[in-house]
């Protein structure tokens, strides 16, 4: 495995503390962490009610972090919504819709981006 988002997901191993497998990699813990920061979020701001999240294009990896996500917020009692941004043009709509849904507080995933 070179690399992988979630390799349990992939079918790589059975579970990350228990691989039941040999196997050598990356893993990605993004997704696995996206919870935490919604807390956190919450904890600085604990009159936060929605969340914007600026992310990149759709992929395995950002959906399930979207999933994450979405999860969280919703057992903090929280609305996020996501804003597509696939390349630097796309950056300011998305600030410009996401203050029209007006947000206590903004997440975003980084990309990669090309000019």
């Amino acid at each position: 495995m070179l690399g992988a988002a979630d390799p349990v997901a992939a079918g790589f191993v059975a579970t990350l503390g228990r691989p039941g497998a040999n196997i050598t990699g990356v893993a990605s813990t993004v997704a696995l962490l996206a919870g935490k920061q919604i807390e956190l979020l919450r904890d600085v701001a604990p009159r936060m009610r929605r969340v914007a999240f600026l992310r990149p294009p759709r992929t395995s990896a950002n959906e399930r972090l979207l999933a994450e996500l979405q999860g969280a917020a919703r057992r903090l009692g929280l609305e996020l919504k996501a804003f597509d941004v696939a390349n630097r043009a796309d950056v300011d709509r998305a600030v410009a819709l996401s203050a029209a849904y007006r947000p206590v507080t903004a997440a975003f995933r980084s990309s990669r981006t090309r000019p």
